[in-house]
């Protein structure tokens, strides 16, 4: 007897990507609808959020160092 937990774990390499893709669609969507920092980021590269609609389009973002994310956040304090 074969037990599966979900679906996930029986799903084609393709349909795994259409998943992830659709998944980080939205997330990015949302990041863009909901914070300023993602806001600017994309802005400020001339992307919109469906210019990331696959996991290679990851790759037209900046790659975010701790020491950068800490130096933001001292000029300008998440919370205020």
């Amino acid at each position: 007897m074969t037990t599966y937990f979900d679906e996930t774990e029986t799903m084609s390499l393709e349909e795994r990507a259409t998943d992830y893709n659709g998944r980080l669609s939205q997330m990015v969507q949302v990041g863009y609808e909901k914070s300023i920092r993602v806001r600017e980021t994309l802005d400020t590269l001339g992307l919109a959020p469906s210019d990331i609609a696959t996991c290679e389009d990851l790759q037209k973002l900046p790659i975010i160092t701790r020491e950068a994310l800490v130096e933001r956040e001292l000029k300008e304090p998440p919370f205020g």
